[in-house]
Protein backbone atom coordinates (compact mmCIF):
# COMPACT_ATOMS: atom_id res chain seq x y z
CA UNK A 1 0.00 0.00 0.00
CA UNK A 2 1.22 3.27 -0.71
CA UNK A 3 -1.24 5.24 1.53
CA UNK A 4 -2.74 7.43 -1.64
CA UNK A 5 -6.30 7.72 0.00
CA UNK A 6 -6.42 10.93 0.65
CA UNK A 7 -7.66 12.35 -2.69
CA UNK A 8 -5.89 14.24 -5.28
CA UNK A 9 -6.18 18.11 -3.76
CA UNK A 10 -5.85 21.34 -6.31
CA UNK A 11 -2.62 21.68 -8.34
CA UNK A 12 -0.75 18.60 -6.95
CA UNK A 13 2.42 17.96 -8.40
CA UNK A 14 1.36 16.37 -11.59
CA UNK A 15 -1.44 18.60 -12.51
CA UNK A 16 0.49 22.38 -12.48
CA UNK A 17 -2.42 24.26 -11.86
CA UNK A 18 -3.55 23.44 -15.42
CA UNK A 19 -7.17 22.02 -14.63
CA UNK A 20 -9.47 25.26 -15.63
CA UNK A 21 -12.55 24.89 -17.45
CA UNK A 22 -14.27 27.45 -19.49
CA UNK A 23 -16.73 29.59 -17.08
CA UNK A 24 -20.13 27.07 -17.40
CA UNK A 25 -23.22 28.12 -19.39
CA UNK A 26 -25.46 30.45 -18.13
CA UNK A 27 -28.18 27.86 -18.51
CA UNK A 28 -26.91 25.99 -16.30
CA UNK A 29 -28.65 22.75 -15.79
CA UNK A 30 -28.75 21.83 -11.93
CA UNK A 31 -29.77 24.59 -10.06
CA UNK A 32 -33.11 26.39 -10.89
CA UNK A 33 -33.29 30.16 -11.01
CA UNK A 34 -35.41 31.84 -8.56
CA UNK A 35 -34.93 35.45 -7.95
CA UNK A 36 -35.49 36.67 -5.01
CA UNK A 37 -36.80 39.88 -4.90
CA UNK A 38 -35.83 40.51 -1.29
CA UNK A 39 -39.53 42.37 -0.40
CA UNK A 40 -40.44 45.21 -2.44
CA UNK A 41 -36.78 46.66 -2.84
CA UNK A 42 -34.40 43.80 -2.45
CA UNK A 43 -31.48 42.90 -4.45
CA UNK A 44 -28.64 40.65 -3.76
CA UNK A 45 -25.75 42.54 -3.71
CA UNK A 46 -22.41 43.23 -4.86
CA UNK A 47 -20.63 39.96 -4.53
CA UNK A 48 -23.63 37.73 -4.86
CA UNK A 49 -26.56 36.73 -7.50
CA UNK A 50 -30.18 35.40 -6.97
CA UNK A 51 -30.34 31.53 -7.31
CA UNK A 52 -32.46 30.13 -4.87
CA UNK A 53 -31.70 32.79 -2.25
CA UNK A 54 -28.47 35.38 -2.14
CA UNK A 55 -25.28 33.16 -3.10
CA UNK A 56 -21.69 34.32 -3.39
CA UNK A 57 -20.26 34.51 -6.93
CA UNK A 58 -17.75 32.82 -5.99
CA UNK A 59 -19.17 29.56 -5.13
CA UNK A 60 -18.50 26.17 -7.43
CA UNK A 61 -22.15 25.06 -6.60
CA UNK A 62 -23.64 27.27 -8.28
CA UNK A 63 -20.74 27.95 -11.51
CA UNK A 64 -17.87 30.91 -10.68
CA UNK A 65 -19.61 33.38 -12.51
CA UNK A 66 -22.00 36.46 -11.76
CA UNK A 67 -25.04 35.20 -13.74
CA UNK A 68 -26.18 32.03 -14.20
CA UNK A 69 -26.97 29.54 -11.28
CA UNK A 70 -25.93 25.74 -13.05
CA UNK A 71 -22.68 23.91 -10.93
CA UNK A 72 -19.13 23.55 -11.91
CA UNK A 73 -20.08 19.59 -11.48
CA UNK A 74 -22.59 19.75 -14.43
CA UNK A 75 -20.13 22.38 -16.95
CA UNK A 76 -17.68 19.66 -16.33
CA UNK A 77 -19.97 16.84 -17.61
CA UNK A 78 -19.97 15.78 -14.10
CA UNK A 79 -17.16 13.36 -14.26
CA UNK A 80 -17.45 10.46 -11.54
CA UNK A 81 -13.71 10.60 -10.13
CA UNK A 82 -14.03 14.65 -9.34
CA UNK A 83 -14.81 15.27 -6.19
CA UNK A 84 -14.64 19.00 -5.82
CA UNK A 85 -14.32 22.02 -7.25
CA UNK A 86 -13.35 25.18 -6.45
CA UNK A 87 -13.40 28.85 -8.13
CA UNK A 88 -12.42 31.02 -10.21
CA UNK A 89 -12.88 28.99 -13.44
CA UNK A 90 -14.45 26.24 -11.79
CA UNK A 91 -11.16 24.34 -11.26
CA UNK A 92 -10.92 20.84 -9.96
CA UNK A 93 -10.27 20.93 -6.35
CA UNK A 94 -10.28 17.33 -5.34
CA UNK A 95 -10.40 14.24 -7.35
CA UNK A 96 -11.39 10.39 -5.59
CA UNK A 97 -9.60 8.60 -3.64
CA UNK A 98 -6.60 7.32 -5.68
CA UNK A 99 -6.98 9.69 -8.45
CA UNK A 100 -5.46 12.32 -9.90
CA UNK A 101 -5.25 14.62 -13.31
CA UNK A 102 -2.30 13.25 -14.74
CA UNK A 103 -2.47 14.68 -17.87
CA UNK A 104 -3.37 18.29 -16.77
CA UNK A 105 -6.68 17.86 -18.77
CA UNK A 106 -9.68 19.46 -17.24
CA UNK A 107 -12.48 17.77 -19.52
CA UNK A 108 -11.53 14.15 -18.66
CA UNK A 109 -10.39 15.09 -14.63
CA UNK A 110 -8.47 13.05 -12.54
CA UNK A 111 -8.40 10.04 -15.11
CA UNK A 112 -5.49 8.21 -13.31
CA UNK A 113 -6.13 5.36 -10.65
CA UNK A 114 -2.59 5.62 -9.22
CA UNK A 115 -3.72 1.94 -7.44
CA UNK A 116 -4.46 0.30 -10.15
CA UNK A 117 -3.61 2.59 -13.27
CA UNK A 118 -0.68 0.31 -15.35
CA UNK A 119 0.24 3.45 -17.75
CA UNK A 120 0.50 5.23 -13.76
CA UNK A 121 0.87 2.72 -10.82
CA UNK A 122 1.59 4.21 -7.73
CA UNK A 123 2.80 7.80 -9.99
CA UNK A 124 2.06 9.54 -13.16
CA UNK A 125 5.00 8.78 -14.83
CA UNK A 126 5.42 5.06 -13.15
CA UNK A 127 4.41 2.48 -16.21
CA UNK A 128 4.01 -1.29 -15.21
CA UNK A 129 5.85 -3.40 -18.28
CA UNK A 130 4.17 -5.44 -20.49
CA UNK A 131 2.25 -8.26 -18.59
CA UNK A 132 2.71 -6.92 -15.31
CA UNK A 133 -0.12 -5.71 -13.29
CA UNK A 134 -0.86 -2.32 -11.45
CA UNK A 135 -1.89 -3.67 -7.96
CA UNK A 136 -2.26 -1.66 -4.67
CA UNK A 137 0.08 0.95 -6.65
CA UNK A 138 2.86 -1.71 -7.06
CA UNK A 139 3.49 -3.52 -10.49
CA UNK A 140 3.08 -7.01 -10.40
CA UNK A 141 2.95 -10.16 -12.77
CA UNK A 142 0.19 -11.61 -10.59
CA UNK A 143 -3.31 -10.50 -10.56
CA UNK A 144 -5.27 -12.25 -7.61
CA UNK A 145 -8.37 -10.90 -9.03
CA UNK A 146 -9.89 -10.03 -12.18
CA UNK A 147 -8.62 -9.14 -15.38
CA UNK A 148 -10.66 -5.93 -17.43
CA UNK A 149 -9.11 -4.25 -20.15
CA UNK A 150 -5.47 -5.29 -18.63
CA UNK A 151 -5.89 -4.39 -15.50
CA UNK A 152 -6.53 -6.32 -11.99
CA UNK A 153 -9.62 -5.22 -10.62
CA UNK A 154 -11.90 -6.73 -7.50
CA UNK A 155 -15.31 -6.72 -9.14
CA UNK A 156 -16.55 -6.60 -5.82
CA UNK A 157 -15.44 -3.20 -4.51
CA UNK A 158 -14.02 -2.11 -8.01
CA UNK A 159 -16.76 1.31 -8.83
CA UNK A 160 -15.37 1.46 -12.08
CA UNK A 161 -16.03 -2.23 -12.79
CA UNK A 162 -18.56 -3.02 -10.21
CA UNK A 163 -19.88 -6.47 -10.92
CA UNK A 164 -18.74 -6.76 -14.25
CA UNK A 165 -15.44 -5.50 -16.10
CA UNK A 166 -16.37 -1.87 -18.03
CA UNK A 167 -19.21 -0.68 -15.42
CA UNK A 168 -18.77 2.25 -13.75
CA UNK A 169 -20.94 3.23 -11.00
CA UNK A 170 -22.02 7.16 -11.11
CA UNK A 171 -20.95 9.54 -8.07
CA UNK A 172 -23.46 12.18 -6.70
CA UNK A 173 -25.32 13.73 -9.45
CA UNK A 174 -23.96 17.32 -8.03
CA UNK A 175 -20.81 16.55 -7.43
CA UNK A 176 -18.92 16.44 -4.07
CA UNK A 177 -19.39 13.08 -3.41
CA UNK A 178 -17.24 9.73 -4.72
CA UNK A 179 -18.84 6.41 -6.25
CA UNK A 180 -18.85 3.21 -4.49
CA UNK A 181 -19.12 -0.37 -5.35
CA UNK A 182 -20.60 -2.77 -2.47
CA UNK A 183 -20.98 -6.47 -3.27
CA UNK A 184 -20.93 -5.94 -6.49
CA UNK A 185 -23.77 -3.20 -6.01
CA UNK A 186 -22.97 0.34 -6.96
CA UNK A 187 -23.69 3.31 -4.91
CA UNK A 188 -21.79 6.54 -3.74
CA UNK A 189 -20.67 8.42 -0.94
CA UNK A 190 -20.36 12.16 0.30
CA UNK A 191 -17.48 14.42 0.81
CA UNK A 192 -17.57 15.72 4.39
CA UNK A 193 -19.55 18.62 5.20
CA UNK A 194 -22.45 17.57 2.14
CA UNK A 195 -24.89 15.34 3.34
CA UNK A 196 -27.47 13.14 1.20
CA UNK A 197 -30.82 14.45 0.80
CA UNK A 198 -33.87 12.46 -0.29
CA UNK A 199 -33.41 14.46 -3.72
CA UNK A 200 -30.16 12.28 -5.13
CA UNK A 201 -27.14 14.74 -4.60
CA UNK A 202 -24.45 16.22 -1.61
CA UNK A 203 -25.49 18.82 -0.74
CA UNK A 204 -24.28 21.83 1.91
CA UNK A 205 -27.05 21.51 4.68
CA UNK A 206 -25.63 24.30 6.63
CA UNK A 207 -25.84 26.94 3.85
CA UNK A 208 -27.92 25.61 0.77
CA UNK A 209 -30.41 27.49 0.73
CA UNK A 210 -32.38 24.07 -1.36
CA UNK A 211 -31.29 21.70 0.75
CA UNK A 212 -30.73 23.51 4.18
CA UNK A 213 -30.55 21.28 7.70
CA UNK A 214 -30.88 18.17 8.66
CA UNK A 215 -34.33 17.77 7.13
CA UNK A 216 -33.07 19.27 3.37
CA UNK A 217 -35.70 21.86 3.59
CA UNK A 218 -36.35 23.82 0.61
CA UNK A 219 -36.35 27.63 2.11
CA UNK A 220 -37.29 28.94 -1.01
CA UNK A 221 -40.94 27.47 -0.68
CA UNK A 222 -41.38 27.37 2.67
CA UNK A 223 -41.34 30.74 3.60
CA UNK A 224 -43.98 32.22 5.55
CA UNK A 225 -46.63 34.04 3.91
CA UNK A 226 -45.86 37.92 3.22
CA UNK A 227 -42.57 36.74 3.47
CA UNK A 228 -39.28 35.45 1.66
CA UNK A 229 -35.78 33.75 1.96
CA UNK A 230 -32.68 35.34 2.51
CA UNK A 231 -30.49 31.72 2.53
CA UNK A 232 -29.58 29.26 4.70
CA UNK A 233 -27.09 29.50 7.71
CA UNK A 234 -25.99 27.22 9.83
CA UNK A 235 -28.80 24.70 8.87
CA UNK A 236 -30.99 27.17 9.66
CA UNK A 237 -33.48 28.97 6.92
CA UNK A 238 -33.24 32.54 7.22
CA UNK A 239 -36.22 34.76 6.25
CA UNK A 240 -37.54 37.90 5.79
CA UNK A 241 -40.78 39.79 5.96
CA UNK A 242 -42.00 42.13 2.99
CA UNK A 243 -42.44 46.01 3.67
CA UNK A 244 -44.97 46.08 6.27
CA UNK A 245 -44.50 43.31 8.28
CA UNK A 246 -42.45 42.11 10.96
CA UNK A 247 -41.03 38.78 11.71
CA UNK A 248 -42.83 37.16 14.82
CA UNK A 249 -41.35 33.62 15.54
CA UNK A 250 -42.24 32.23 12.50
CA UNK A 251 -44.89 34.28 10.96
CA UNK A 252 -44.94 37.59 9.52
CA UNK A 253 -47.26 39.52 11.40
CA UNK A 254 -48.85 43.31 9.84
CA UNK A 255 -47.76 46.82 11.55
CA UNK A 256 -50.60 47.93 13.52
CA UNK A 257 -52.45 44.30 13.24
CA UNK A 258 -53.27 44.90 16.75
CA UNK A 259 -50.94 41.69 18.15
CA UNK A 260 -47.90 43.55 17.29
CA UNK A 261 -47.41 45.09 20.60
CA UNK A 262 -46.54 48.33 19.29
CA UNK A 263 -43.56 46.93 17.64
CA UNK A 264 -43.63 49.06 14.43
CA UNK A 265 -41.78 51.55 14.38
CA UNK A 266 -43.67 53.97 16.57
CA UNK A 267 -46.94 53.71 14.95
CA UNK A 268 -48.22 52.26 17.86
CA UNK A 269 -47.73 53.15 21.45
CA UNK A 270 -44.94 51.27 22.93
CA UNK A 271 -41.77 50.61 22.13
CA UNK A 272 -39.79 50.43 18.51
CA UNK A 273 -39.19 47.26 16.96
CA UNK A 274 -35.16 46.11 17.09
CA UNK A 275 -32.74 46.89 14.60
CA UNK A 276 -30.57 45.02 12.96
CA UNK A 277 -27.50 43.78 15.65
CA UNK A 278 -30.23 44.18 18.72
CA UNK A 279 -31.53 41.64 21.63
CA UNK A 280 -34.01 39.88 20.63
CA UNK A 281 -36.56 37.15 21.70
CA UNK A 282 -36.62 33.93 19.18
CA UNK A 283 -39.79 32.65 20.95
CA UNK A 284 -41.55 35.74 19.39
CA UNK A 285 -42.50 37.93 22.54
CA UNK A 286 -40.95 41.55 23.27
CA UNK A 287 -38.56 42.84 21.60
CA UNK A 288 -40.17 42.02 17.99
CA UNK A 289 -37.07 42.19 14.99
CA UNK A 290 -37.80 44.75 12.28
CA UNK A 291 -39.34 42.46 9.11
CA UNK A 292 -36.34 40.33 9.98
CA UNK A 293 -35.01 36.95 11.50
CA UNK A 294 -34.39 36.41 14.94
CA UNK A 295 -31.51 34.38 15.15
CA UNK A 296 -31.15 32.17 18.21
CA UNK A 297 -27.86 33.01 20.30
CA UNK A 298 -26.97 31.80 23.66
CA UNK A 299 -30.42 32.41 25.93
CA UNK A 300 -32.24 35.06 23.79
CA UNK A 301 -31.48 36.24 19.99
CA UNK A 302 -30.15 39.24 18.16
CA UNK A 303 -31.89 40.47 14.91
CA UNK A 304 -30.28 39.61 11.72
Amino acid sequence: MLGLDSGDPLDAPFEGGLDVIPPPSEAGGDAPVIVDEGGADGGCGAGKKACNGCQSVDDPTFGCTATGCGSCATALGNPPQVTGYACPGCTISQCATDYVNCDKDASNGCEANLKGDNGHCGSCTKVCIQGDFCVDGGCTNNCPNTVCDASCVDLQTNPYNCNQCGKACGTSPNGNGNPKCSGGLCDYTCNLPYMRCSVPGCYDTANDPTHCGGGCQNCTTSAPPNGYSTGCANSQCQFACNSGYFYNGSVCVAFDSGTDAGQDAGKDSGADCAPPGSFCSPAGSNPFCCSIMCVPEGGGGHCN
